[in-house]
């Protein structure tokens, strides 16, 4: 049996407010280790060790959480620290955790997984001695293979060093039967750190909201976004879970945890019209009063009007979309969306005779094709979408995107692409390392 400490890093201080999301994905990672007998536990910086209210104004950090962290691996005495990096924004404060944790513990291995790291595996490595790992995309059965001394040349996604050089085992592989996994293991969370202020949400049906539980339905998307590099992560093949299973893990946080607020972060929650059906009937049928919401965004034309019945009945107040662009030359020959004009404002012509629902919707500017005809397409598009919030974002070239590939050819990137690993992380400090 093996002792795993697992960590969630500090949200970037340029980010207001105190990050109280669930770290889901280091929760599937314990509950995987934990059904194979190892002991695990779980250190969030954002709402365990980051109060430094009680200490000077000009507290440091880095000093704090050393000295926090010697203590709690004085007492669990870890063989392997595994750090998540959901986003290129933790990856400074995954830096300091590592640097601070080798420091006083140089034989205890570490691990570095998460977004960031899998588009820059070999980079990292290379700049950093103090890593000793980075798992590649979907991690549950990776890290299980190296905590259990598996050989490491076999270990699916994985990079590490040997005889010197970087060795990077791309991701081939990836779960085909989500319902094996056990649930993620909220028994290593006191679930109330995590509760905020709620009283200005959207919330219909007047139930305690405190904080948004995740729910991850499937993994991956067969849709080929030219910006989108999610399929890094969880590949190309979409992957569901079933319905029952899914129900099955809402029904066991609403009897154990009597929470009653869900998030479903798929990326596409309602590709599989019969399944999505199943799991609102399910949702209705076992008299789960609850509501939910889909932050990541769901596919406007797999949304028809026996769908949102049934989501709206099962509990969804609160839905995002995203038609991306108000120009199809845009949204479909340069974004390959595969979504129409027509089907845009078909979906909108019917979606506000729900009253009960709030309707965000998500758009992208500033593609290589962009025009003044284009933008302007847009911007007639959101003054007619009868929606209660916009949000438009700048397009970003993510390495290992198509998108970051025509950018690199056309020589639109004026950063160093060599050193990208860093840049994309440190914009927006002004901090020393």
């Amino acid at each position: 049996m093996a002792r795993i400490l697992l960590i969630n890093p500090h949200t970037p201080e340029f980010v207001k407010n105190k990050d109280k999301s669930i770290p889901i994905g280091l929760l599937y990672l314990a509950s995987v280790l934990e059904k194979y007998k190892h002991q695990v536990q779980l250190i969030d910086v954002n709402n365990d060790l980051l109060d430094l209210s009680h200490k000077k104004e000009k507290a440091d950090p880095a000093e704090y959480l050393s000295q926090e962290f010697i203590k709690r691996i004085n007492l669990f005495k870890p063989g392997f620290v595994g750090i998540g990096c959901l986003f290129s924004g933790r990856f400074k404060n995954a830096l300091l955790i590592s640097r601070i944790i080798k420091k006083y513990y140089p034989n205890t291995p570490i691990v570095l997984g998460g977004i960031h790291p899998s588009i820059f595996p070999k980079e990292i490595l290379n700049d950093y001695s103090y890593i000793d790992y980075i798992l590649i995309g979907e991690g549950e059965y990776s890290f299980l293979d190296l905590v259990e001394n598996k050989d490491i040349e076999k270990i699916d996604g994985i990079a590490f060093r040997k005889n010197g050089k970087i060795v990077v085992n791309e991701k081939k592989f990836f779960i085909e039967n989500l319902d094996e996994l056990p649930f993620p293991a909220y028994n290593l969370l006191n679930l109330k750190n995590y509760y905020f202020d709620t009283t200005k949400w959207h919330n219909p049906k007047k139930l305690a909201i405190n904080v948004p539980l995740p729910i991850i339905s499937s993994r991956a998307c067969p849709y080929r976004c030219t910006f989108c590099s999610m399929y890094i992560i969880h590949g190309r093949k979409f992957r569901p879970r079933s319905a029952e299973n899914v129900v099955d893990e809402i029904e066991y946080l609403y009897n154990n945890y009597d929470q009653r607020y869900f998030s479903f972060m798929d990326d596409n929650l309602t590709l599989d019209k019969k399944r999505i059906l199943k799991i609102c009937e399910e949702i209705i049928k076992r008299k789960l009063n609850i509501q939910f919401d889909t932050p990541n965004g769901v596919r406007i034309n797999t949304l028809d009007k026996q769908v949102m019945d049934a989501l709206v009945k099962a509990g969804l107040i609160r839905i995002c979309v995203a038609p991306e662009s108000g120009s199809d030359f845009i949204r479909n020959q340069v974004i390959h969306k595969g979504l129409s004009t027509k089907e845009i404002y078909d979906f909108f012509a019917f979606v506000n005779d729900y009253k009960n629902l709030y309707v965000k919707a998500f758009f992208i500017i500033g593609f290589p094709e962009e025009t003044k005809e284009t933008l302007n397409e847009t911007y007639e598009m959101i003054k007619r979408l009868p929606v209660h919030q916009i949000s438009i974002f700048n397009v970003i070239p993510f390495p290992g995107t198509a998108l970051f590939e025509q950018c690199k050819k056309e020589n639109l990137i004026n950063i160093p692409l060599d050193n990208l690993h860093n840049l994309a992380t440190f914009a927006n400090y002004n901090e020393s390392d």
